[in-house]
């Protein structure tokens, strides 16, 4: 990480990653269970589906 930021910089940086981290686990589950209720389960797995192959798509 010293190479992205700085020696000066890494503190900042875990903090912000740690910041992201956190605030992933919060909104997540709440957006499945958005994502449930709005449309159902079925289709909250097909759209977890096609996000992860999105992400996943450029690696290939």
């Amino acid at each position: 990480m010293t190479e992205l930021v700085g020696r000066e910089g890494v503190s900042a940086a875990l903090g912000l990653n740690s910041a992201a981290g956190q605030l992933a686990k919060v909104t997540g589950p709440a957006l499945a269970g958005v994502l449930i209720a709005g449309v159902g389960g079925s289709w909250a797995m097909a759209f977890n589906a096609g996000s992860y192959l999105c992400v996943c798509w450029p690696c290939c």
